[in-house]
């Protein structure tokens, strides 16, 4: 809750900033806008007096004004035509129609902006009708605002009443921009600090005490971090426990029943060839118990330490794992095959015979009618299988034992790159070993 009321705050002042500033950009706009209109109306007498005067003038001499469409009274700052075409010829912003214009009521019309401290373009327009009311029997006085006619006074009244309310806005914004500024930089150096201790933590260190965070939103966090990586802790170490003792008894057992048949070898020596095919599965399945053990203990604890790496010669390890396997092909119409010249390789010697052991076998135990065909390459070691009767992938949908995943596991840990290719009837696995 802490944490979220923590962001919440920091959401609500970012927009309350934001707010603020937009506030003060309309209010600016808005005095503006305001100082303007007052210009204009401040100016509205002197036009509707013009006005007044030189209708005067023109009805006390009209044989002297016998064109109206060519009366031009006036200046170019302040002014009476007499035809809207000329009208619009002076003043180009004027709106197209004349009817749009309200007669005998000042008329405001813009034209552009010239910037906060200058004012705009625009006209105050007055139409007076002398005989009809759509605008085509109308005199039209203007006074124009633009910078080359514009009076200094002026000028300098929008630049006074303006330069306040910029001033104090500019301030406002700062003062919103600088609180949201600390604020984010104490929320980064808190979650820096966040960042560097939990960087520094690890199995070993993790009762480490959190650090104590200015943001309390953080704080807790930070505990919720520890005590999660402690319970992991807890949990890794009696897993670690399990694999320690479940070695020792593992290990124990396979060795004494390894120890046994090479007794029980020894004293049935005249067993008869059909006997003694069953000791020898007999052996065989303890041999293979015993890699798939080691193996299985491997994984479980899977340790960083650094591992020894010896000679490895490929060929001689690939007989080995098929003379370990071949008893899975009795009596199937299999045919396993070696290829490849003798390689010489730098490894961990049981972790790599067990990867070469597990591909065999898994290839032998999912083909039925067929031939596998393991090959030694100037860069990797080839295994692929191909059955007769399993066109379709039938009988092994997935392809994946417990052997595979091993293999997996531990081709990633001896840095070599494993790649499995599914073939209509069977699997290419392919050991890049460097």
């Amino acid at each position: 809750m802490s944490l979220f009321n923590s962001a919440f705050r920091h959401h609500f002042a970012f927009w309350l900033a934001f707010a603020g500033a937009i506030l003060v950009c309309v209010y600016i706009c808005f005095k503006f806008v305001y100082l303007h209109i007052n210009i204009a109306e401040s100016h509205a007498d002197l036009l509707s007096e013009f006005s007044r005067r030189t209708v005067a003038r023109m009805q006390a001499n009209p044989q002297v004004y016998q064109d109206s469409s060519q009366v031009s009274l006036g200046n170019r700052k302040m002014q009476l035509v007499a035809d809207y075409a000329k009208l619009q010829k002076v003043l180009p912003y004027v709106p197209a129609d004349p009817t749009q214009l309200i007669n005998n009521k000042i008329n405001l019309v813009f034209d552009s902006f010239n910037g906060l401290f200058s004012v705009a373009n625009f006209a105050i327009v007055y139409p007076i009708p002398i005989n009809q009311a759509d605008g085509q029997g109308c005199y039209w006085t203007f006074f124009r605002f633009a910078p080359e006619l514009n009076d200094e006074l002026i000028e300098i009244h929008l630049r006074q009443s303006l330069q306040p309310v910029i001033f104090t806005s500019a301030i406002i914004i700062t003062l919103l921009f600088l609180a949201q500024v600390t604020y984010t930089y104490k929320m980064d150096s808190n979650l820096a600090k966040l960042a560097d201790w939990a960087q520094g933590l690890s199995l070993a260190k993790a009762n480490v005490t959190p650090p104590k965070l200015a943001e309390r939103g953080l704080t807790p966090l930070a505990t919720t971090v520890s005590k999660s990586l402690m319970a992991f802790n807890q949990v890794l170490e009696k897993e670690q426990s399990f694999a320690k003792f479940s070695s020792h008894e593992l290990r124990t057992q396979v060795a004494i029943l390894s120890a046994n048949m090479e007794i029980l070898d020894a004293i049935m020596a005249d067993l008869e060839p059909n006997e003694r095919k069953v000791l020898y599965r007999m052996e065989q399945v303890v041999s293979d118990m015993k890699y798939q053990t080691e193996a299985l203990l491997w994984i479980s604890k899977e340790t960083e330490q650094e591992l020894e790496y010896t000679d490895c010669d490929l060929l001689v390890m690939l007989e080995k794992a098929q003379i370990d396997n071949q008893y899975l092909l009795e009596k199937k119409p299999v045919t396993l095959q070696l290829f490849g010249d003798k390689r010489i390789v730098q490894s961990h010697t049981t972790l790599l015979q067990i990867v070469l052991n597990n591909l065999l076998r898994n290839a032998a135990q999912n083909t039925f009618n067929g031939e596998i065909i393991a090959e030694v390459t100037p860069s990797s070691v080839i295994v692929t299988n191909q059955d007769i009767d399993d066109i379709d992938g039938k009988n092994n949908p997935d392809g994946f034992g417990i052997g595979l995943v091993i293999v997996e596991k531990i081709a990633k840990r001896l840095n070599i790159q494993y790649l499995v290719t599914p073939l209509t009837n069977g699997r290419r696995v392919e050991l890049i070993i460097p």
